[in-house]
């Protein structure tokens, strides 16, 4: 310690200068002590950092953090609500319902062939009347707990979900019902959400086969079928379709001679076919046809009036074919020429295609033929005559296919007796 009046170093704790004499007062000896540190304690410390005050940057860090946070929760429970099956099928329903393949295409799991795609879908929606919604809901299913006490199993997850929606009508009160399938795709949705997505079979259909005559090349809605698809028997060619759109589609079979068989089906499921038996002939072709069965009938029918041979009308029929056409005719002869009851005139008036099968290069008609006709007759030895209008029946013939013609092959049955009775 130093004399503050000389600056003479002097002992610890003396108190008057060795120097000068002058005394040292007790609060300079005081000083000269060494101070002895403070140890803070634990909660000393604490509340010293608390009572410090935050920076304005610190704060707003912290603010930022805060509301990233929340924006992130509030989102994943906002998106977690959008991308549940009920949601989806909700979706999926009101696109179907107002024909709009856009967002159909958006929420289905639609997979792409020569016949099934957007573009053709939107085509098969163009003409399909849309559901005029007064209101909906979903119908509530058993839950998955539910469902495992009455099936006795447990479930580890669920993969698929059929939800039902009931709706009415603008206008009515009639309940209806809509069942959707979804599937869950492996993929999720922007890395943590379920992709619930609604299984194409709502709107395709499997294993769809199409039989048409041997030989013809087929078209659904314009589009060729290709020979890939196609399994060959003895009188038709069958080709099954892998998938195909649900609805009414347009099928067309064009023969070799040209003509083309057309028709308009409705796809409604899995594993549905279609005959060759059950296309139609084009207008055109049907009225020839027609044309044809009456031309020859009435060949036929004039030279048995005039009893006249086969040979006297056989240049009129096909020579590779005559022989069986000579056999019909000797039979209808004895038969409309008996001595009791002949024929004398017959007319006939319309024709109409009831039914056809076509086979490679034939084709078999069954025609309903209403005509009118005069018969003679026998009562005791006086001859009378009968007449009848409008008598129809069926005729079965047998014609080969030409390019521009059909040639008659074969007269499987044709009305033979004529009745002078009135019934």
């Amino acid at each position: 310690m130093f004399c503050e009046e000389c600056g003479a170093k002097n002992k610890k704790g003396a108190t008057f200068c060795e120097e000068c004499g002058h005394a040292i007062k007790a609060e300079e000896a005081k000083k000269a002590e060494p101070k002895k540190e403070k140890v803070e304690t634990k909660k000393e410390v604490t509340e010293k950092v608390a009572k410090k005050p935050m920076s304005k940057g610190t704060k707003l860090l912290i603010g930022g953090i805060v509301a990233v946070v929340a924006i992130l929760v509030g989102a994943y429970v906002y998106l977690s609500s959008v991308f549940t099956p009920e949601k989806v099928a909700i979706k999926y329903f009101k696109a179907y319902a107002s024909k709009d393949a856009n967002k159909i295409c958006k929420v289905i799991k639609l997979d792409e062939s020569e016949f099934v795609s957007k573009k053709l879908l939107k085509e098969a929606l163009k003409d399909e009347e849309k559901i005029d919604l007064e209101n909906y809901k979903i119908e509530k299913n058993p839950t998955k707990s539910q469902l495992e006490k009455a099936l006795g199993i447990k479930e580890t997850d669920d993969l698929s979900k059929s939800i039902t929606i009931k709706y009415i009508k603008k206008g009515s009160s009639k309940e209806y019902y809509k069942t959707i399938k979804l599937v869950k795709s492996k993929n999720k949705k922007f890395l943590f959400f379920d992709n619930w997505v609604v299984d194409s079979s709502d709107l395709v259909a499997n294993d769809y086969s199409i039989s048409v005559p041997k030989g013809a090349k087929p078209t659904i809605d314009g589009i060729e079928i290709k020979d890939k698809y196609k399994t060959s028997n003895t009188y038709t060619d069958t080709y099954k379709i892998p998938s195909i759109l649900k609805g009414t589609h347009k099928i067309t079979a064009k023969l070799k001679s040209g003509i083309v068989l057309t028709g308009e089906y409705k796809v409604n499921g899995n594993y549905g076919s279609i005959s060759s038996s059950s296309l139609k002939l084009d207008k055109k072709t049907e009225e020839t046809i027609k044309k044809s069965v009456k031309d020859n009938l009435t060949t036929i029918y004039d030279a048995v009036i005039a009893d006249k041979s086969f040979e006297d009308i056989e240049e009129k029929f096909n020579e590779d074919y005559r022989d069986d056409i000579r056999d019909k005719y000797a039979n209808l002869k004895q038969s409309a020429l008996s001595d009791y009851n002949k024929l004398k005139e017959i007319k006939i008036n319309d024709v109409n295609i009831t039914y056809y099968s076509i086979s490679n290069d034939e084709l078999s008609v069954t025609a309903r033929i209403k005509y009118d006709y005069k018969v003679e007759y026998k009562n005791g030895d006086e001859k009378k005559e009968y007449s009848k209008k409008d008598r129809s029946d069926n005729v079965y013939l047998t014609y080969k296919i030409g390019k521009s013609e059909f040639v008659l092959s074969n007269i499987r049955s044709i009305v033979s007796y004529f009745s002078h009775y009135s019934y």
